[in-house]
């Protein structure tokens, strides 16, 4: 089958729920599988701000209950630390398992068994904890982020285990209780997945929230690639999965037969209404290989990268509009006097008319006073001073 580029990216957007989804937070958690976590907070944390993306009304305290009270997600790994359905705790088992027969964990554990016992019987008797509840022995030094205390370190390997869970959080610091206390297991499936199940459900999720995928989006982050490859031939088979060529992509590219039928009656996404201030860990940026390819979009995230060589800004947020990926807006929220700080805004010079141009610049103002709203700022300011920014500036007024 033959996809031209413009519907490729209409089918992206859609099953990335970026258009056509009016659905709540736990509904776009179920649908991408997974919720990145992170610590980074010079605006609202990755975790809120995708979800802000995709449910306007979404606040933070939505995801508070849905963990902490709700217990419909829970935290653990996907490629990162996550936010994940409940629905999905099975597919975590394999990664328990390993952790479980793991030598370093095992060292750990049997290094530290006086603590270990103080800490179950803690948290037995008393609930969750934290990492600060426990002493940090004077003999101990650290050498780094990886070489933490000894309680941190079993509240980890404990957590990693399965044994614990993260219960939630409070000013972004985790509490650990047991397990078996958090969830209620026998209203959880339980059942370790083969690894055919787990390649299973894996592709699905691919397929299921980037639309279309080669085989580069297929394995991200798989280890048995073999297995992986003969499930999707499988799938393959059983016309469950078509074989696709984009138009000027060299790589063959596959795609859920249920989601390209659900592409073509799909209403065309709207330049002037759809437009996103998105994550660097958002569920589709994060994946660059991916949004170059199909968005001729090369993001770089300069986190990392010393300020002196920073051309787009420490933490720039990619910018759609319609179905182009723009520019970046780098900027920060002040909360101590609720101000919203545009330190940089890179737009890239699209072959569209000036009209739609205006029109799209007109958008993006009003999507940066939303994202500035949902940061908790009253007021903006424009720190940078390029035409494209005096521009908004003007339109901020």
């Amino acid at each position: 089958m033959n996809l031209s580029l413009a519907d490729a990216r209409q089918i992206i957007l859609k099953q990335q729920l970026l258009s056509e989804f009016n659905g709540s937070a736990l509904a776009a958690i179920n649908h991408l599988g997974y919720i990145q976590i992170d610590t980074i907070c010079v605006v609202e944390r990755a975790h809120n701000h995708i979800l802000w993306s995709r449910s306007p009304e979404f606040t933070p305290s939505h995801l508070d209950d849905l963990h902490k009270t709700r217990k419909a997600v829970f935290e653990y790994w996907a490629h990162a630390m996550s936010y994940l359905p409940i629905s999905d705790y099975r597919f975590s088992l394999p990664i328990m398992k390993r952790f479980r027969e793991r030598e370093d964990c095992q060292e750990i554990l049997s290094a530290n068994k006086k603590l270990v016992k103080d800490i179950r019987k803690k948290i037995t008797a008393e609930g969750p904890v934290s990492a600060s509840d426990f002493a940090t022995p004077e003999e101990f030094k650290s050498s780094g982020w990886w070489n933490r205390k000894p309680a941190k370190q079993i509240l980890e390997v404990l957590y990693w285990q399965g044994e614990l869970t993260i219960s939630h959080r409070k000013n972004f610091k985790r509490y650990y209780d047991l397990t078996d206390r958090v969830l209620t297991l026998s209203e959880v499936d339980t059942t370790m997945p083969s690894p055919d199940e787990t390649l299973r459900h894996h592709l699905l999720r691919v397929f299921r929230t980037l639309g279309v995928a080669c085989k580069a989006d297929l394995l991200w982050f798989v280890k048995d690639k073999v297995t992986a490859m003969r499930v999707l031939a499988e799938m393959l088979s059983a016309g469950e999965v078509a074989t696709l060529k984009i138009e000027s992509r060299e790589e063959q590219y596959y795609a859920l037969e249920s989601v390209l039928q659900s592409g073509k009656s799909a209403a065309k996404i709207d330049s002037e209404q759809n437009v996103h201030i998105l994550s660097p860990f958002d569920n589709m940026i994060i994946r660059r290989d991916f949004i170059k390819r199909l968005f001729n979009f090369d993001y770089v995230f300069e986190c990392y990268v010393p300020e002196k060589n920073r051309k787009f800004g420490y933490f720039s947020c990619p910018i759609l509009a319609g179905t182009e990926l723009i520019g970046t807006i780098d900027a920060k929220a002040d909360r101590s006097c609720k101000e919203f700080i545009v330190k940089n805004l890179h737009l890239t010079d699209l072959p569209t008319p000036a009209r739609q141009n205006k029109y799209q610049l007109e958008a993006l103002a009003r999507r940066i006073q939303e994202f500035s709203r949902f940061n908790g700022c009253d007021t903006i300011r424009i720190e940078c001073q390029n035409k494209q920014s005096k521009q908004i500036g003007k339109l901020l007024k």
